[in-house]
């Protein structure tokens, strides 16, 4: 983000949280560093310095909190699939009746969890495949978790087609009363039905820690600093007292094109 502050002959750039996605609410301050950039300034020159300034701590703040997302949604989803269902020596009457209530709370509890692991877990593999060094490929654990990445993506490709299809059938039921409510649950049982799958794999696939592993290596690199001559110049720019920056919700990916779900 590029502003000209009233009064004053230098843009203000800052970087903008994705705080829409609703798992970056906690990227630190020192993300978003002020920088204050001439008007007459090269273009190329000052693209270079937002470059230098900004993503190495943007980038590393991003990750690790695209990490911790995905890392809670995936053992969320892990220990939900193994605390459902009731024991049925304790079920004393109608046990489908018991069976179809923790089925259905575990739906509740899981999905917004899947929709998480949907919408970061891609962003994720795409980092580690392109980040992890020749060294570490070459670590029979790191080759080894790194060919379980093949069906965790796949799993991941497969529930966004399953949430796709279910938002298109969805759009198409309209109305309230009790047949519109009844094809709206089966429409979301065959949803949970499919998707289970999937998201079991996920959660047990290395995504997690391979993640985890990035971002250890990128953490200890040192971020490049700015020189001596652009911080004097920070220094004796105009005053400039930035307040807080302000967040921009970041537009989630389009949908993929989905069959509809049907029984």
């Amino acid at each position: 983000m590029a502003v000209l502050p009233p009064g004053r002959a230098n843009l203000l750039v800052a970087a903008l949280r994705p705080d829409g996605t609703g798992v970056f609410s906690d990227i630190p301050a020192g993300a978003s560093i002020p920088l204050a950039l001439s008007l007459d300034e090269d273009p190329a020159s000052a693209a270079g310095q937002i470059r230098e300034v900004f993503l190495p701590s943007y980038r590393q703040a991003v990750w690790e909190a695209r990490t911790r997302a995905v890392t809670t949604a995936l053992a969320a989803i892990k220990q939900t699939a193994t605390d459902w269902g009731p024991d049925p020596d304790d079920v004393e009457d109608d046990y489908v009746a018991y069976y179809q209530e923790a089925d259905d709370s575990r739906n509740r509890v899981a999905w917004p969890h899947i929709e998480t692991a949907i919408l970061h877990g891609p962003p994720l593999i795409a980092g580690i495949r392109a980040a992890l060094r020749s060294a570490d490929s070459l670590d029979p654990q790191i080759r080894f978790d790194l060919q379980l990445l093949d069906p965790v993506q796949h799993a991941l490709a497969q529930l966004d087609m399953v949430r796709a299809g279910w938002q298109q059938v969805s759009a198409r039921i309209t109305g309230s009363d009790d047949n519109v409510e009844a094809e709206r649950y089966l429409q979301e049982e065959l949803r949970n039905e499919l998707a289970w799958p999937y998201a079991a794999l996920a959660a047990d696939g290395p995504l997690a820690k391979l993640a985890a592993h990035v971002g250890s290596l990128t953490a200890t690199a040192t971020p490049p600093q700015v020189d001596r001559s652009q911080a004097a110049r920070l220094r004796t720019a105009p005053s400039l007292t930035p307040g807080p920056v302000a967040s921009s919700p970041a537009v989630p990916p389009g949908l993929p094109s989905a069959p509809g779900l049907s029984r």
